[in-house]
């Protein structure tokens, strides 16, 4: 399964954000998880981070709660913090899935 996460903040809390993404006292990432992509942008109203990871089916659940307390921390520390994630498939394998199922 795919894993996005979405990280919004305001200007005002770059540094924050920043600090807090370096330091060791941070939760870490789920290890059951790998990066595949990464890509942050600004805008009029902040900063907008994706993370975009492949997670073994079996593994999404501890994915999902390592994610979750790694999210809780910083959103606690971070002025305006909101993050998101979200379980989806690949485009290729959503056809897959789906092809079946429709009716011909």
């Amino acid at each position: 399964m795919l894993v996005m996460i979405t990280a919004k903040y305001p200007a005002t809390s770059v540094r924050r954000a920043i600090e807090l993404f370096m330091s060791p006292e941070t939760p870490k990432r789920p290890s059951s998880g790998r990066e595949v992509a990464s890509f942050v942008h600004g805008d009029h109203s902040g900063y907008t981070n994706y993370f975009i990871f492949d997670v073994e089916d079996r593994s999404v659940g501890e994915f999902i709660r390592l994610q979750s307390e790694r999210t809780i921390y910083m959103e606690a520390r971070i002025p305006g913090l909101s993050a998101e994630v979200k379980v989806g498939q690949s485009v290729q394998d959503a056809i897959s899935t789906a092809m079946p199922h429709l009716p011909k």
